[in-house]
C-alpha cells in the first residue's frame, strides 16, 4: 500500500493494480508495471479508459472522470482477491462486470471465515461512488491495518499521561 501512497504523492495513478503486479523483492512487496501510470500534474482527474478489466473501478466502465481513488477500488479488488481466490466481481465482459457491480456488494464465500475488519475494509474500497469510497489516509488508519501492524511490529510505545509523569516528579 504504501508505494501506491507514493505514487499519488508525486500526484500519479498507478491504473493497473492487481495481484500479478505485485512483485515480493527480500521480504518487500514491490509494484510493477507501471505502464499504464499516469501523472495527473495539475489535474485531479482523467478519463482514458485503461486496466484489467475484473479490477477496474466503476468510473472506468461508465467512461467518467476518475483520480486516485480508482486504485483505491483495486486495493479492495485484490485484498478479496488474496482472501477468497477470486474476483469480488466477475463477467464474460466489462458489460457483465459492471451490471454485477451495480447489483450491490460482493458476496463472502461462507466457507472461508474473514474477521469484520476484512469484509468492512474490502466494502469501503469497493463503494460504487468515489466520492464515497474510502481515502487513502483513512485506509490507513483502518482497524484492520492498525490491528495488523499491531500484530507484526508490536503495540506502539505507551505514552505517559500528564498525572503519571506529575505523580513520579514528585
Amino acid at each position: 500500500l504504501s508505494a501506491n501512497v507514493g505514487l499519488h504523492e508525486v500526484g500519479a495513478l498507478h491504473r493497473d493494480f492487481k495481484a500479478a503486479n505485485i512483485l515480493l523483492h527480500n521480504g518487500t512487496a514491490k509494484i510493477a508495471d507501471l505502464g499504464f501510470a499516469k501523472i495527473l500534474k495539475n489535474q485531479v482527474v482523467t478519463g482514458t479508459i485503461l486496466g484489467t478489466s475484473v479490477t477496474m473501478a466503476p468510473e472506468l466502465f461508465e467512461n467518467k472522470n476518475y483520480g486516485v481513488q480508482c486504485d483505491v477500488w483495486s486495493v479492495g479488488v485484490v485484498y478479496y482477491q488474496f482472501l477468497f481466490g477470486d474476483y469480488p466481481y466477475n463477467g464474460l465482459n466489462d458489460f457483465e462486470i459492471l451490471k454485477k457491480i451495480k447489483k450491490g456488494p460482493p458476496v463472502f464465500p461462507p466457507a472461508i471465515p474473514v474477521s469484520k475488519q476484512s469484509v468492512d475494509f474490502i466494502l469501503k474500497c469497493l463503494t460504487i461512488d468515489p466520492a464515497k469510497r474510502i481515502t487513502w489516509k483513512a485506509i490507513y488508519e483502518h482497524p484492520l491495518l492498525q490491528d495488523n501492524m499491531r500484530d507484526t511490529y508490536g503495540a506502539p510505545p505507551q505514552q505517559d499521561t500528564d498525572e503519571e509523569l506529575a505523580s513520579e516528579a514528585s
